[in-house]
């Protein structure tokens, strides 16, 4: 189908290719100029009002092109920092003069995320934040992508160095699929598991235009799991942003957080490069880019081996287990998940534990000289001494995660290429390609290593100024990833005969001798026999034991995992603004199939005649749009309604309603008020994952998925033994109020406020349950009390709520100070003993502070310096829970201009300070990082 499916959209494309045109031309030709310095501005754009046509002018400024549209019309004519003007054109014109003014840098920005039509950000009906092409240069973070940091409302959770995982209003993951981010449009979610992968194989520092982030509800103009938030990432026209662009960055990363023996990260090297090349031809008829970006590091290290898994200690005010307990499990340790425990009271283990000690060659002369070479004697009198000893709880074995790492690379590399075409003065037409592979740590229920992970995209796309038509696919390829959790259980179990033998073999003079072994001499014994399975011995076992796990895939021996997955997915949207003058209508749908293969690895994809099937999953949705203005334009009225299907749910309507009232002279100061709801359909795991765990088997709760098993419609217990009434998963359901305000006052203060309630119903989320019955299915069999960790619906209502307040002052000389309040909490009517528990993984209260300048206090020379700080906040997971400290980032950097190299150089650095801190719990301790980066851009003034 894939193969298919290329041909189509390259046929599409050729044939919108073909169709030409022919209209009388228009020449025209003139320059563009900085209104204070008089120095021609290269790279303006310059467009044909309600139009496609347009070019953007030379390096002195100056520009020429042939319009074939009737006379009269307009050109628009913008410029990133700069007031847009409009010039009227009656004929052929060969000495167009402009001069542009820079602009209100606080009120300058034109959104569509809100309601898919241009607006003024001043003006949209629900909370949105932007960060344009200035932002994205000037940020302070050593990768962009992380300055949505910054931005109000924003909560970041870093599994890796770069790997991010974007949270807004609440419940958030390191793999959050409650929110949809939008590359050019195409949803970059792994196809298999649903999340989405960050900029790990996203756009380009140098390709990057701006990014747009809609946080709450937004599923009724982008359908499911638009549901905490949209992230929309625009890259550039190779139209617009023409000429060559070169990135090359290095710098340092440090920590020193080290605990209980850990490899301290020290002081590691970062690289980055990138290259960019856009041209035009026939007359800006035809125009591609391409682009290739590398960056390299070496990741944080995630290595608590200190904290229990499950904090008790900060969260009940219990005595915590610590290193050594035979109860201790480590945060970022594996394999320690479950007890080893030696039964040696149990004559049937005790005489197998004995045959293997005296058949170790290390026993040989004692069998010789003590039994007379009699195999049977010393067996049983080992056996018996073993018997003895009773049943012993052993350390547990548990890897740390530095030892299981192949290396510590966090590593990206991302290429793209796309070429459009001007159909006609109205319609582009485009195909992209871009393929994104590298290497991270991601963690879920499990911590995964992510080696040479890649993700693929195909895009043909058709739009005009009132409507796009776009199909894409995606499909991804694990590379050599694994489970390390996984891994390492499997490595204890494969050690686990070894570590008791060595433990019996320790003690075996003295029970040989008809001696009880003393308290020191189990010890002692335990320290040998830890220290024989533990990597850097002489026997090399751990490591060669390791690397065979690693190697080998899932559920077949190995903590490998298969992903052969894909996504395909068509949409329109029509606009009926140039036929209809009474309000502004706007209809659109989509359909999309998941077509996802994990070989049995991942998903539970055994039909019982030992093949394994590719699951499909197909869904739809249609929707439509009504704006109109009123009170001479301003009061603005919108409504929306959507209906969406999926094969395995019933269908959801998701209406929206919003006000926006527009005051003041020059319309500064707006006011909105907006209900809105949104729904989620269970991910593509949540409907047929099968995964032994940890924690338990992992479960897709579809019927079709999880019905063999037994559990549901009361076939499980809790922990207690009471019985649990499952029901197969639904769609979560989510209600949302908000109200806000943002406008400037005098011209210098930008103001935007915004309180919201959200209620949901349905809330999905995993628990525990325990099998009542011992069954078999394809996937394997399972005994009576096995642990399960099904997808589930919460039978009660859950609220959240919340607070933004942001404000930015325009200072004399292009400074601005910028700050911003975010406020959120939930609740749930939830018995605190319930083993069913809300993971609302959000801090309480955040703020963030910011001084910006921009090149008018020193010519050329610019900075920006950005603090953020959250409080202390419990992180709720499968993988483990407990108390997130609170912590505050320091960034900046300094960056000046060379006009005459065209080039700009940029000092920076995060976390100034040493405060190591991590965002989630088990995930990186974040340090610092150092930073100097040259960008050279053909187009720069």
């Amino acid at each position: 189908m894939m193969k298919h499916l290329r041909k189509l959209l390259f046929s599409i494309f050729v044939c919108l290719l073909s169709i030409a045109y022919a209209q009388a031309q228009v020449t025209l030709s003139g320059v563009v100029k900085d209104n204070k310095t008089g120095e021609g501005l290269v790279g303006v754009n310059i467009v044909v009002d309600g139009t496609v046509q347009g070019t953007t002018t030379r390096a002195d400024g100056s520009f020429s092109m042939s319009v074939s549209q009737p006379t009269p019309f307009k050109l628009k004519i913008s410029y990133i920092g700069y007031a847009s003007q409009t010039v009227d054109i009656t004929g052929s014109n060969s000495n167009i003069q402009v001069s542009l003014k820079e602009s209100n840098s606080l009120i300058g920005e034109v959104v569509v995320s809100a309601s898919r039509v241009e607006e003024k950000i001043l003006e949209s009906p629900v909370t949105i934040e932007k960060m344009d092409i200035i932002a994205i240069k000037n940020t302070a973070a050593p990768d962009f992508y992380d300055g949505l940091a910054n931005l109000k409302g924003v909560h970041i959770n870093k599994g890796s160095m770069n790997f991010a995982s974007i949270n807004t209003r609440g419940f958030a993951t390191i793999s959050n699929v409650r929110m949809v981010q939008l590359m050019d449009g195409m949803d970059n979610a792994a196809p298999l598991l649903n999340f989405p992968t960050g900029n790990v194989v996203g756009i380009s520092e140098l390709d990057m235009e701006s990014m747009e982030l809609v946080p709450g509800a937004a599923s009724a103009l982008y359908g499911p799991n638009a549901f905490n938030g949209i992230l929309m990432m625009n890259s550039k026209s190779p139209f617009e942003y023409q000429g060559l662009s070169v990135l090359v960055k290095g710098g340092v990363a440090t920590s020193n957080t080290a605990k209980d023996g850990a490899t301290a990260y020290g002081n590691q090297p970062l690289y980055n490069t990138s290259i960019r090349y856009a041209k035009s031809f026939l007359k800006d008829k035809l125009a591609f880019k391409v682009n290739f970006s590398l960056s390299q590091a070496q990741d944080w290290r995630s290595n608590d081996y200190v904290t229990h898994r499950t904090d008790v200690t900060t969260l009940r005010n219990e005595t915590q287990p610590t290193i050594g307990d035979p109860s201790f499990d480590g945060l970022n340790s594996y394999g320690d998940e479950v007890p080893i425990v030696a039964p040696f009271g149990t004559a049937s283990f005790a005489n197998t534990v004995a045959l293997g000690v005296i058949n170790n060659p290390a026993f040989a002369a004692t069998l010789a000289s003590q039994f007379g070479g009699n195999t049977a004697l010393a067996q049983g009198v080992v056996a018996n001494g073993l018997q003895s000893l009773g049943t012993v709880p052993l350390r547990r074995l548990g890897y740390k995660e530095e030892e299981m790492l192949e290396s510590f690379d966090a590593r990206s590399m991302k290429i793209s290429a796309a070429l459009h075409y001007r159909i006609t003065p109205k319609i582009e037409a485009s195909f992209s390609f871009r393929r994104g592979s590298g290497s991270s740590v991601y963690q879920g229920g499990e911590r995964y290593a992510l080696r040479d992970f890649t993700q693929t995209y195909y895009k043909a796309e058709v739009k005009g100024a009132n409507f796009f038509a776009r199909a894409y696919m995606s499909e991804t390829d694990d590379g050599d990833s694994y489970n390390m959790t996984a891994m390492g259980l499997l490595t204890t179990s494969t050690l686990a005969p070894t570590y008791i033998g060595t433990y019996a073999s320790a003690l075996l003079p003295t029970l040989l001798a008809g001696n009880t072994p003393t308290a020191e001499q189990v010890a002692a014994a335990q320290t040998a026999a830890y220290a024989a399975v533990q990597p850097g011995t002489s026997n090399g076992l751990a490591e060669s034991t390791l690397k065979t796990v690693r190697e080998g895939v899932f559920q077949r021996g190995g903590a490998g995992f298969i992903d052969n997955s894909r996504l395909y997915h068509a949409e329109f949207n029509y606009n009926f603004s140039d036929m209809i003058d009474f309000a502004e209508i706007q209809v659109g749908g989509n359909y999309r199939q998941y077509d996802l293969f994990s070989d049995g690895t991942v998903f539970n994809e055994n039909r019982g005649n030992g093949t394994f099937e590719r699951i499909k999953i197909g869904e739809f949705g249609v929707y439509t749009q009504v704006s109109k203005k009123l009170l001479k334009d301003r009061l603005k009225i919108t409504a929306s309604i959507r209906f969406d299907k999926n094969e395995n749910f019933d269908g959801q309507i998701t209406p929206r309603a919003s006000l926006v009232y527009s005051a003041g002279k020059e319309r500064e100061h707006n006011f909105r008020a907006s209900f809105q709801t949104g729904f989620r359909n269970p991910d593509t795991q949540a409907q047929f994952i099968y995964f032994p765990s940890t924690s338990g088997i992992l479960l897709g709760s579809t019927k079709a998925n999880a019905e063999q098993y037994g559990l549901f419609q009361g076939g499980a217990t809790d922990s207690k033994g009471n019985t649990v009434n499952l029901e197969f998963i639904q769609p979560e359901q989510l209600t949302a109020f908000e109200v806000g305000y943002k406008g400037l006052i005098a011209n210098k203060v930008l103001i935007d406020i915004n309180g919201y309630f959200n209620q949901y119903n349905n809330f999905m989320d995993q628990q525990t349950v325990f099998a009542k019955n011992a069954g078999t299915a394809p996937t394997g069999s399972w005994a009576a009390g096995t642990a399960f960790r099904p997808y589930i619906n919460s039978k009660v209502p859950v609220n959240s709520q919340g607070l933004g307040i942001g404000v930015s002052y325009k200072l004399p000389k292009n400074f601005i100070v910028t700050g911003n309040y975010s406020a959120a909490l939930f609740s749930a009517d939830i018995d605190p003993d319930d083993e069913f528990q809300i993971a609302f993984n959000t801090p309480g209260d955040r703020y963030k502070l910011g001084l910006i300048n921009r090149g008018g206090l020193i010519k050329n020379l610019g900075f920006s310096i950005n603090y953020r700080w959250q409080d202390r906040f419990l992180w709720r997971s499968a993988f483990g829970h407990g108390y997130i400290p609170a912590y505050g980032v320091l960034d900046a950097q300094v960056n000046y201009k060379i006009k005459s190299l065209k080039s700009i150089v940029k000092l920076g650095a995060s976390n100034i300070g040493n405060n190591d801190y991590r965002t989630s719990f088990g995930a990186p301790f974040i340090g610092q990082m150092y930073y100097l980066s040259i960008t050279f851009d053909q187009a720069l003034n």
